[in-house]
């Protein structure tokens, strides 16, 4: 099995400290895209940041 991670995050001074939608969307989808034989089989994520650092969103996707 192996593994693709995604990191996504925001500029400190990014007013609002929100990651965009559509980059997100657009990076997996054109991974996917390239690799169109990879069979999914999980796929994980998880929301780093707070009050004092900004966002950061990190997307595992497991396949084979």
């Amino acid at each position: 099995m192996k593994v693709k991670v995604f990191e996504f995050s925001t500029g400190y001074w990014n007013w609002g400290w929100r990651v965009a939608d559509s980059e997100i969307e657009g990076t997996v989808n054109q991974w996917m895209a390239a690799n169109p034989t990879a069979q999914i089989r999980f796929v994980k994520h998880e929301s780093l940041g707070g009050v004092w650092h900004p966002p950061q969103l990190i997307i595992s996707i497991y396949y084979e």
